[in-house]
């Protein structure tokens, strides 16, 4: 081969060269790949608080029936009975002084009322709670408890309406 040929070869071959490194011109611009992302959006629980001044917005709503079966107790006998329950169970000290208007809820399970009755103590906002049935003059119930505001969520009563836990 000659000189000339040789020259053509080492042109050739650094064309070859600049093409492969990327030299010979401006790079194309990458295009974005769109990746897929999961967005969360944090969905607040629904969040209960109780002041001494005014009751606590569930957005439940209460579901107590304004007449009672034959015998039966009524909405608002369920929290009379509540009430003087809890005093009688209530421990001395620090217990729970109801601040609110009482919610009452039909239970489709027995016993047949839920009755939550915003309150406070000292350690704060809080419910008294009642699960109970049978009738006014001999009250049948199956829990009678205070309770932190935090646990009383819409899911909560609920739960508490439809299934019988530990009951």
């Amino acid at each position: 081969m000659n000189f000339r040929g040789k020259g053509l070869a080492v042109a050739a071959l650094i064309v070859a060269s600049v093409g492969f490194t990327g030299c010979a011109g401006p790079a194309p611009t990458p295009t974005p790949t769109p990746t897929p992302s999961a967005t969360r959006t944090a969905t607040p629980a629904p969040s209960v608080t109780a002041t001494p001044s005014a009751s606590p917005s569930l957005s439940a709503t209460p579901t107590a029936s304004a007449e009672a079966s034959e015998g039966e107790m009524t909405g608002d006998q369920a929290i009379e009975v509540c009430l003087r329950l809890h005093d009688e169970y209530a421990s001395a000290g620090e217990s729970l002084v109801p601040t609110g208007a009482a919610q009452v809820y039909d239970r489709t399970v027995e016993p047949h009322w839920l009755v939550l009755i915003p309150a406070s103590n000292s350690y704060g906002p809080g419910y008294i709670q009642c699960i109970l049935g049978g009738t006014y003059a001999d009250p049948v119930h199956t829990g009678v408890g205070e309770m932190v505001s935090d646990i009383v969520t819409d899911e909560y009563i609920e739960h508490t309406r439809t299934v019988n836990d530990g009951i």
